[in-house]
């Protein structure tokens, strides 16, 4: 068979890592097959991020008078980070050793960040859903009123589950903030971002369990 060259070196020998091989059953029985997946895991998750750590640039702004890119803060890394969640959801089955391996993806991007405020232009308008979780994460670490209904539009079906359900988690925590100067505007927009769930046949609990939450904080 012909190597494909597009792929990064560090993945080319473990592009064809088959998940199925852990039945579930078996691994759940297995401590020796529990600790095997985890490890495969693992090295995937690190092969991604190192290959991809070579290839995040900050982007070069150019002067259309649109909101520039703030090169501080960490933002090679952040950037990477961004990446990083994107290839771990697309590579990695879905299921509960992705979601921590996409959870620790969010603790680091927290840890990186200082500013309350850089970048989050950009990424609350960008189109990769890594920048978008980026924004999230950051408005969870620095909630701020003005990007609520922004964060109530990204619950439900409008975003993968991982995503509404940071988002819902970053209302939750800006209830907890601003509810007692701003009840009533929290409340609203709390109940707006329900009722994007309520759009939908799937309703993702999780959201639903947090935003309840969020309600009841302001009461």
């Amino acid at each position: 068979m012909q190597k494909n060259d597009s792929i990064p070196s560090e993945l080319r020998g473990r592009q064809h890592i088959d998940f199925s091989n852990f039945k579930y059953e078996d691994t759940v029985r297995s401590t020796k097959l529990r600790a095997q997946f985890g490890q495969e895991v693992e090295k995937l998750s690190n092969a991604i991020a190192k290959s991809l750590f070579q290839k995040v640039q900050p982007i070069k702004s150019k002067n259309t008078g649109k909101s520039k890119i703030n090169i501080g803060e960490g933002i090679e890394e952040l950037l990477l980070l961004a990446k990083e969640y994107e290839e771990v959801r697309k590579k990695m089955p879905s299921g509960n050793s992705r979601t921590r391996v996409m959870e620790n993806i969010v603790s680091k991007m927290k840890s990186v960040m200082n500013d309350p405020l850089s970048n989050l232009e950009i990424w609350t308008t960008s189109k990769s859903a890594g920048e978008r979780l980026l924004a999230i994460a950051k408005l969870q670490k620095f909630p701020n009123t003005e990007y609520l209904n922004w964060l109530a539009e990204h619950v439900g079906d409008s975003e993968k589950p991982f995503i509404g359900y940071h988002s819902a988690i970053a209302l939750y925590i800006s209830s907890r903030t601003f509810g007692k100067d701003n009840k009533n505007v929290v409340e609203n927009i709390i109940k707006n971002a329900q009722a994007n769930i309520d759009r939908y046949d799937f309703k993702d609990p999780n959201q639903v369990e947090v935003l309840k939450a969020a309600i009841n904080e302001l009461k």
